[in-house]
């Protein structure tokens, strides 16, 4: 009678909590928390010159060479020889973590020479609102390069995620912002689309 008692009591206690594990903390999302979290704590640690320092240099080479990439792939299509959507991704891809990597070793170098405060004591951690935006814009163009390839989660695993679909809508953001102050980006984000569809 005892055991059944606590049999119920336990079964009451644990109903839904598996459903609630799966359905509202998708891994997805813990994953790009995770990351996310991580690039906070970095630009605590850095300081806010330095990340918009960095998060500034990474919009403009972003934008410096995928502009690049698509008007040779651009002259490539008006010549004879068709590039293969397999290396268009690649090259893409390739140079986003290249500059990835470059911005990297570029914020230490900088954290080294620039000492100064902007916010006094509150820089650091405007340093870490603007380092986990800025994972937050590698990850939503990163995620933004698959989606246009048409690489995409199942329904199953994003229907109850939220991270994920703010991340993709900030991707579409990012683009018509810039498309405002630059038309080329418009431009751009376009003919990149058509290219690796």
């Amino acid at each position: 009678m005892i055991e059944a008692v606590h049999s119920a009591i336990f079964l009451q206690l644990t109903k839904g909590v598996d459903g609630y594990f799966s359905s509202y903390i998708r891994v997805i999302d813990l994953v790009l928390a995770f990351f996310i979290i991580w690039g906070a704590y970095k630009g605590f640690k850095r300081g806010f010159i330095v990340e918009i320092i960095s998060l500034i240099t990474f919009l403009l080479l972003i934008y410096g060479v995928f502009f690049a990439i698509t008007v040779l792939f651009n002259k490539a299509d008006q010549s004879t020889f068709n590039t293969p959507k397999g290396i268009r991704f690649g090259t893409f891809f390739l140079f986003f973590v290249i500059i990835s990597l470059a911005l990297k070793t570029f914020g230490r170098i900088i954290q080294n020479k620039i000492d100064y405060s902007v916010f006094d004591d509150f820089d650091n951690y405007m340093a870490m609102i603007l380092g986990g935006l800025k994972y937050a814009t590698f990850m939503s163009i990163l995620l933004g390069l698959l989606k246009a390839i048409g690489f995409e989660f199942s329904q199953e695993i994003v229907s109850d995620t939220h991270l994920y679909p703010l991340l993709i809508a900030y991707q579409d953001w990012l683009v018509g912002a810039g498309a405002t102050i630059a038309p080329t980006i418009g431009t751009i984000h376009e003919d990149m689309l058509r290219m690796l569809k």
